[in-house]
């Protein structure tokens, strides 16, 4: 609102007949969304609704806007009537105003520049860019025929936390390592929309002055495209290895702030160890004498969409660049761009001169022809009748790669995800991100590992079918094509995990069990939970007697801390494997935090705790039998008082009679047993000392 009345106050000062004001852009911005939604409804919205905006100025003077409208919707205006009208747009992506892409931001420089250098040089506007504004401010549309390709690529993905998980570890940087760069996750997103190499070519190591030698073995490396998402909420070492060898080729400047290419080796790296064409070359916007757009659409309108970086200047840091992915347009004008940053303000861009005649350089770049060397290696390649998907998360697609399908195959997948990792799947969600199937094709999913299953839903068509979850830890895919062909389909595929433990648990029990609440399963991953066993009253002490303790890696912890100080008592890190661990709290509650990365699973921990009092505790225990936790599940702890000297043999005596006796060295006055196999209910217990017998009763749930 600051920001709104600032560009009121300063009106007076803009009666320039080529300046446009807040209000005239927000009259340009609706109705451009008009024109689109007549042009293409199913995407662009019948309203528009602003709800924010954000101004971009030069010398003090406004350059465009940025209007923020619906949900997520973003249009950028010019505030200059020499300028083309809207410079860019996005129905769904934008976020918030510190989350902007880096490419983005240096894509925004470039036009502040362009309108700077049109000012500077007082400029008169072109005819085409008079005809937009006037046919914007009248609501009267350009008279030029509609054409659109959908963006190719289905996946947003990042450069930081979960993608760079393989780049060299850095504790300032994002999850504790190096950006992944802008020109890996380029480079990464258009090798996953060919879903190649299978395998790379070579192996390529240099020297980075920070990290040392960084290498990637091309050649002994499958990349697994069924495994690699189209966007990461968990590690996922298949997407992360990609990005990786990607930036290892171009020699990766990495950093925890920002990792970027002094090279313009991006192509060579295609060509050379990922199996791409010899065609695969730079071309450079300020160097060449073809028709840029030409250049542009001639390769998406071929199913190829493009690396593209852009070069801008700054007076603070001179010149620098990005690199993003263009792999669509609307109108031949605006071309859709995905900046490899999460699917944040990805949209469509106007790539042409903004002031046609002022020769304003753009530093542009773009790599063509980028495609599977199909003379040297079979593309795309046969996908097996059979295939088994073992990975916990990923996508699958027909295999016919940008081509149509062929006629008359079989082909099917068996879901079974999980490995010595994860053991406790309870569910898998499908869903489709393209779907493009003759009506006498079809793809059936089943709840289960084979067509006997229950069946889910049988697909075909253009119509994207909804999402459909199966009831258990598999699913049974199965495709059939005929005598017609199509673009086919691609899905993803999901697991659903049970949540063990979650948020803050208080304990008032005075004795109990604390656990992580998987029992016989690995722990799930991304935990952060916490237990608070808290201070009942009349007792001065709290012990805690782990029964087992297991962690994965270094990212997974137990802590154990002082509610009142927050002061730790004791801390755990993985990878840990330990058994009957005693943490004397020396203080009446304690604070238990557990928390995983979901990298790596384990066992979690369980422990019992109790609780004494200073001097009447000592008598206590001179007197009598100590056993915990109460009730029983799996472990329990006896403790005899010193009176009865050194434990000889337990004895468990249950309501009928039954004996179960334990026997031991007279070594301690402590021992733990494992109480599972009993029937539940109440047990006498009877300890033999060295010094005297003493008995106690044990609840077993």
């Amino acid at each position: 609102m600051k920001r709104i009345l600032l560009i009121i106050l300063l009106l007076p000062f803009f009666a320039n007949a080529q300046f446009v004001n807040i209000y005239e852009s927000q009259k340009v911005a609706t109705q451009f969304m008009k024109m689109r939604h007549i042009q293409n409804p199913a995407k662009a919205p019948a309203e528009v609704f602003f709800t924010d905006t954000e101004t971009s100025q030069v010398n003090g003077v406004p350059a465009f806007y940025i209007h923020y409208f619906n949900d997520s919707g973003f249009i950028i205006v010019s505030a200059d009537k020499r300028v083309m009208p809207v410079l860019g747009y996005g129905y769904q992506s934008a976020g918030p105003e510190n989350t902007k892409p880096e490419a983005l931001k240096s894509w925004l420089k470039t036009c502040e520049n362009g309108i700077e250098h049109l000012r500077d040089n007082g400029l008169s506007p072109d005819p085409k860019v008079n005809e937009w504004w006037d046919n914007l401010l009248a609501g009267e549309f350009p008279n030029k025929d509609y054409r659109s390709l959908e963006p190719m690529l289905t996946t947003t993905w990042n450069q930081n936390r979960y993608y760079n998980s393989m780049c060299p570890e850095d504790p300032d940087g994002p999850d504790g390592r190096c950006y992944a760069g802008c020109v890996a996750t380029a480079m990464g997103q258009l090798m996953n929309y060919y879903r190649w190499p299978q395998t790379g070519t070579g192996s390529y190591s240099y020297l980075h002055p920070e990290y040392g030698t960084i290498s990637a073995d091309y050649e002994n490396t499958t990349y697994l495209w069924d495994a690699m998402e189209d966007n990461l909420t968990n590690y996922n070492l298949a997407v992360a290895e990609l990005l990786f060898h990607a930036g290892v080729g171009v020699d990766m400047q990495y950093g925890p702030g920002g990792s970027g290419m002094y090279n313009h080796s991006a192509a060579y790296v295609l060509r050379t160890y990922f199996k791409y064409v010899p065609e695969t070359q730079y071309i450079f916007r300020d160097s060449t004498t073809l028709d840029w757009d030409s250049i542009v659409l001639s390769n998406l309108n071929h199913q190829r969409p493009m690396y593209y970086a852009g070069w801008t200047s700054d007076t603070t840091i001179g010149i620098y660049g990005h690199a993003f992915v263009c792999d669509g347009y609307e109108t031949e004008d605006y071309f859709h761009f995905n900046w490899g940053w999460g699917g944040s303000y990805d949209g469509y861009f106007y790539l042409d001169d903004l002031t046609p005649g002022s020769n304003f350089n753009y530093g542009q770049e773009v790599i063509t022809n980028m495609y599977p060397d199909t003379n040297l290696y079979d593309y795309p390649y046969t996908l097996p009748e059979c295939n088994h998907i073992n990975y916990m998360n990923g996508t699958l697609t027909d295999g016919s790669g940008p081509y149509n399908y062929d006629q008359n195959i079989v082909n099917e997948w068996i879901l079974a995800p999980g490995n010595e990792n994860y053991d406790s799947i309870s569910s898998i969600t499908i869903s489709f991100s393209q779907f493009d199937v003759a009506e006498d094709a079809a793809i059936q999913i089943y709840d289960g590992g084979n067509n006997n299953a229950t069946l889910l839903g049988e697909f075909s068509g253009s119509t994207m079918p909804p999402a459909v979850t199966t009831s258990g830890d598999s699913a049974y895919i199965y495709f059939t094509t005929g005598a017609l062909n199509a673009p086919g389909w691609k899905l993803s595929y999901s697991t659903n995990l049970p949540v063990y433990c979650s948020g803050m648990t208080s304990i008032s029990e005075e004795n109990g069990i604390v656990s992580d609440g998987s029992a016989e399963k690995l722990y799930t991953g991304n935990d952060l939970c916490r237990y608070w066993i808290k201070d009942v009253g009349g007792w001065d002490n709290l012990f805690l007697h782990f029964n087992y303790i297991e962690l994965a890696d270094e990212n997974d912890r137990i802590e154990i801390l002082d509610p009142a100080t927050n002061q730790t008592i004791e801390n755990f890190t993985g990878p840990i494997s330990l058994t009957d661990v005693d943490v004397n709290a020396g203080t009446n509650q304690a604070f238990i935090l557990f928390v995983t990365n979901g990298l790596y699973n384990a066992d979690g921990f369980e422990a019992s705790f109790r609780r004494s009092m200073v001097g009447i505790d000592e008598a206590d225990r001179n007197m009598k039998l100590l056993i915990f936790p109460q009730p029983a599940t799996n472990n329990i702890t006896i403790e005899a008082p010193a009176s009865a000297g050194n434990i000889e043999q337990i004895d468990l005596i249950d309501i009928t009679g039954a004996l179960t006796s334990f026997n031991f060295a007279a070594t301690q006055q402590n021992a733990t047993l494992s109480v599972s196999n009993l029937k539940a209910g109440i047990y006498l217990v009877k300890v033999k000392g060295s010094e005297k017998e003493i008995t106690g009763k044990l609840l077993i749930r």
